[in-house]
């Protein structure tokens, strides 16, 4: 172990002379008897004192200095009166944290005085729009609104709220509502020591409201004395002046912080009648293109609606809320939202990094832009997208669970857990860790703690097919059909259409030998030339399975685009499959060597752009194996899959009738298909 260096050392002694305050006592004892020296230099001579008397008051200063300072080490005056000043803990002398900057603060969520539950969103939304005027000042820093409103409904010392959000000071307040008559109560509170440092109540009328947040937020402003070169007073601009318009608005935001399909549908009715009162008011545009967007069956939705249905309602509300406030960052955020579901990559990160420009403590931006990342395969630059949508909001656990997946790209299992069990403390509700929590098992080969934890998300969240999903498709990896089948039909209850329950449907089919259910399957999912390109490429997988290799290249060339970027690093199989390779594998099949061969070659360069960026997944390795196979380098796709296996790749089902594996197949490294039967 190394020794502190001297910087390390006077940074940690002058935190903890300011965690005691001795400097605020030295200050004080030094001004006080300046201010005595110079009272008695004008009152001892009337008083016909000898000089020698004020010097001797200047030797009793300086000689109680030392004694005031060490009785400041030791002691500490809070609100419950003279306390012994508790020593560092073990614990917190492990992992020292630097000051909390000077000018932040987390507003938090207003109680709602009066027992009125229908109040509730009204103090929320008072709490959430001080903040977002707040986080506009220059040289202030905010945390962010899930980070601050995980205390909504707990009572603890500000002091640890302080330490947990790395903030200095805590806005929070109580709001009585009778009829039209408000009475709101703020008081800004010192983390340091839990004195509250400027409090004030405002009794207006309820349409007064947004002269209320501009008295407070101007009134805090000050409180904080804000000394940045540049900083101007915040300014207060809701962008409507209808004051039900804006009830309406924060009725919708929060019901869509709740995140689950129900709210969200919630969220669309406020959204929209917001819209109705104030068609002028930019804000609940990007909120309903935000929730459009979210209700999708993309990875990241919670819905059942069609990522098509999605892009084409969120689309022009988003160009709605930018007509009418071109500096609105949460538009410029939806609009980066809305392009990533449009795969238009490029477009969506310039979207989010003007969003991040406007407003670069905008946590939903950090998150959305790391996940553009990962469809750039930029996969260092979206871990530190994460690690700052983390430090803006460290309570959110969406924020948290993508992190917990950065580390888990990047082979860091224990890393990833850890992460995954905070989200899990925070916000128990919230599914998605419990899912991350399930991927880590699965990937150590530990398949009944896999299902174990999705299984728990399903009760935490029954109403999303993803999770019944994964637990039929790790049915599959146990050579368990009949089990796969069963789960498989509680997610298509909840919704058959979706397109991973699609996917765990075909694999069903395929594990079990019943290629012409499979084929009827994708078939009469067909819907003439307008078909979707995954729905195109679903079929041509059941052609090539069934050695129809020309009207699998058929229809890989009506679902066009960019079939290679298909070829994705997600580790349960029923996420994507590997259409780039199929397509390579259909074209050399009839003779078309240059153009199969020259996929495979761009499969190369893009396997060697993820191990260099980091990634760790033997569905990688499994990939390699497939490239080389088709190639006909059976030894060097042979080491690959052993790879592959060692690494704790286990979609054997998938192997054994994989079409790029034919020859790993005919050499005897791969079995040949399992003879299970069908359900």
């Amino acid at each position: 172990m190394t020794d502190t260096p001297p910087r390390g050392r006077i940074a940690r002694f002058y935190r903890e002379l300011r965690r005691r305050k001795v400097l605020r006592v030295g200050v004080i004892y030094l001004v006080g008897s300046w201010a005595a020296i110079e009272v008695a230099s004008v009152v001892f001579p009337e008083l016909m004192l000898p000089d020698w008397s004020v010097r001797l008051l200047i030797v009793l200063a300086a000689f109680g200095f030392p004694f005031v300072v060490v009785l400041a080490w030791v002691f500490d005056i809070t609100p419950a009166g003279v306390e012994r000043t508790p020593p560092v803990t073990g614990t917190d002398a492990a992992a020292v944290r630097p000051a909390p900057p000077e000018h932040s603060l987390a507003v938090l969520p207003f109680r709602n005085i009066g027992g009125d539950k229908e109040n509730e969103y009204f103090c929320e939304g008072l709490a959430e729009d001080l903040l977002n005027v707040l986080s506009r000042v220059r040289g202030l820093r905010v945390a962010a609104r899930s980070s601050a409103f995980a205390f909504r409904d707990e009572s603890r010392d500000i002091r640890a709220i302080g330490e947990q959000l790395n903030v200095a000071s805590v806005l929070e307040g109580s709001v009585r509502k009778n009829g039209q008559q408000l009475r709101i109560a703020v008081r800004l509170v010192d983390t340091a020591d839990g004195y509250q440092r400027w409090s004030e109540v405002f009794d207006r009328e309820l349409g007064d409201i947004f002269r209320i947040q501009a008295e407070i937020s101007r009134a805090v402003y000050d409180a904080l004395n804000v000394e940045v070169y540049g900083a101007e007073r915040p300014r207060i601009d809701p962008g409507t002046r209808d004051t039900e318009a804006y009830n309406l608005y924060l009725m919708g935001r929060h019901q869509f912080h709740k995140r689950s399909e129900e709210s969200l549908q919630s969220a669309l009715r406020f959204f929209q009648q917001a819209t109705e009162r104030d068609p002028h008011f930019a804000l609940p545009y990007s909120g309903l293109a935000d929730t459009y967007a979210l209700l999708s069956n993309s990875g990241e939705g919670y819905g059942r609606m069609p990522i098509e249905e999605s892009i084409a309602r969120a689309g022009p509300l988003v160009e709605r809320a930018l007509a009418l406030e071109p500096r609105l960052a949460e538009a410029h955020a939806s609009l980066g939202f809305v392009n990533r579901l449009r795969q238009d990559f490029e477009g969506a990160e310039r979207a989010l990094l003007r969003a991040l420009e406007l407003n670069p403590e905008y946590p939903m931006a950090h998150i959305w832009l790391g996940l553009t990342y990962y469809d750039l395969r930029r996969l260092r630059d979206a871990r530190a997208e994460f690690a700052r949508a983390c430090a803006a909001d460290p309570l959110s656990p969406i924020a948290g669970s993508n992190m917990g997946y950065a580390h888990l790209k990047f082979g860091e299992f224990d890393a990833a857990q850890e992460q995954f069990r905070r989200v899990i403390e925070i916000a128990p509700e919230f599914p998605v860790p419990y899912s991350g929590m399930a991927e880590v098992e699965r990937r150590l080969g530990r398949a009944d703690a896999a299902r174990e934890w999705w299984e728990r998300a399903a009760r935490v969240n029954p109403n999303r097919a993803y999770y019944p999903t994964c637990i039929a498709l790790l049915c599959l990896d146990q050579n368990d059909v009949e089990g796969a089948d069963g789960s498989l039909r509680r997610a298509e209850q909840l919704s058959p259409n979706h397109p991973s329950v699609v996917r765990a449907r075909m694999a069903v089919f395929i594990a079990a030998g019943r290629d012409a259910e499979l084929v009827a399957f994708t078939e009469e999912r067909l819907t003439g030339e307008r078909s979707a390109a995954e729905t195109l490429a679903n079929a041509a997988v059941a052609q090539l399975l069934t050695d129809r290799s020309d009207t699998a290249l058929h229809y890989y060339r009506r679902a066009g685009g960019d079939l290679m970027s298909w070829v994705s690093d997600a580790a349960v199989w029923g996420w994507r499959f590997a259409h780039g390779l199929h397509l390579a594998d259909a074209l050399l099949r009839l003779g078309q060597e240059e153009q199969g061969l020259a996929l495979l070659a761009k499969a190369d360069r893009l396997f060697d752009g993820l191990e260099h960026e980091g990634l760790v997944n033997p569905e990688l390795d499994y990939h390699r194996a497939a490239v080389h196979s088709l190639r006909g380098d059976e030894g060097p796709a042979a080491a690959a899959f052993r790879h592959a296996l060692e690494r704790g790749w286990g979609t054997h089902w998938w192997a054994r009738r994989d079409p790029s594996l034919a020859r790993l197949r005919e050499c005897g490294v791969v079995r040949s298909p399992s003879t299970a039967s069908a359900p």
